[in-house]
């Protein structure tokens, strides 16, 4: 971020990101901050919103903090105390915006759902049929707490999980949205489902890639999210430590979801957006290897 300041923070605050991901948050934000924050519309992590959040400092100066649509908040100061405070602050602020509209967060929990360990070894089973990234190694993390299975018992689940993700770097470990299935599911079952997320994955590239200026590859099209109706989720990786992650990003994705949902609608970027970043991070990566 080119700003001058010794210390810049950035969070993605259950509470920040139920808000951000609102549609049409010009003016609550302003109602929120006042001056303290300028509101900054969509633009894709990385140079370009460095750039961007240069321009919208020059355009409110004085301003303590950035509210970056459908992505988070970043705050700054010459001190880093003063840049910690001003985020716990603001933080506090939306977390008393969604109270003040009847919103309830909540934080870590424990999983505490029974796995069904029948449906695990279904799963392993159908996701590990060739051609598949896990055919060597498949790692499953698996949650169910009250945060999860809210989001998973919901009626509108179906089109909610298709909306995208809470923050545009998830894409990078989680993909655009998870696969769901029921907990009678068996493995044929499974591998229509899979077969179906393929061909979503597909059709999702094949329409946004077009755009791009330049050529890009396609990834595979295993889902990283398996949603379990009613009952948990499965984060999936090729290493335990990857699946944990993901574990970790379908935890806090779905503490904000439900907040999003009581507050007003969850509407984060569009799939357009999404491949951006997802393949984006891909052509860094490679960059990467090429000077090292």
């Amino acid at each position: 971020m080119f700003l001058s300041f010794t210390f810049v923070d950035h969070t993605h605050a259950t509470a920040i990101l139920a808000l951000a991901n609102q549609p049409d948050m010009r003016k609550t934000v302003k109602r929120i901050y006042g001056n303290r924050v300028a509101y900054v519309p969509y633009v894709m992590p990385g140079f370009d919103l460095s750039i961007a959040g240069d321009l919208f400092y020059r355009d409110n100066p004085g301003c303590e903090g950035l509210w970056l649509q459908s992505h988070g908040l970043f705050t700054f100061a010459n001190n880093a105390r003063t840049s910690y405070e001003l985020m716990i602050e603001f933080v506090t602020m939306a977390e008393e915006e969604l109270a003040r509209a009847g919103v309830t967060l909540t934080g870590i929990q424990t999983s505490d759902g029974q796995e069904d360990l029948a449906l695990r070894k279904k799963l392993e089973s159908a996701l590990k049929r060739p051609p598949s990234p896990f055919e060597k190694k498949l790692s499953l993390d698996y949650r169910s707490m009250v945060s999860i299975r809210d989001y998973a018992a919901k009626e509108t689940l179906d089109e909610l999980a298709l909306r995208g993700t809470v923050t545009p770097d998830h894409v990078i470990r989680i993909k655009p949205w998870p696969m769901i299935i029921d907990t009678d599911a068996d493995e044929d079952t499974i591998i229509k489902a899979l077969d179906a997320y393929a061909d979503r994955y597909r059709s999702y590239f094949a329409r946004n890639a077009a755009q791009q200026t330049e050529p890009k590859q396609i990834l595979d099209s295993d889902p990283r999210v398996i949603v379990v109706r009613h009952r948990g989720m499965y984060a999936l990786g090729g290493t335990d430590k990857a699946a944990k992650i993901g574990g970790d990003l379908c935890e806090q994705a779905t503490r904000a979801i439900n907040a999003a949902e009581a507050y007003g609608r969850f509407t984060p970027i569009g799939e357009a957006d999404l491949l951006d970043m997802e393949y984006w991070s891909l052509e860094q990566a490679k960059l990467k290897v090429a000077a090292s």
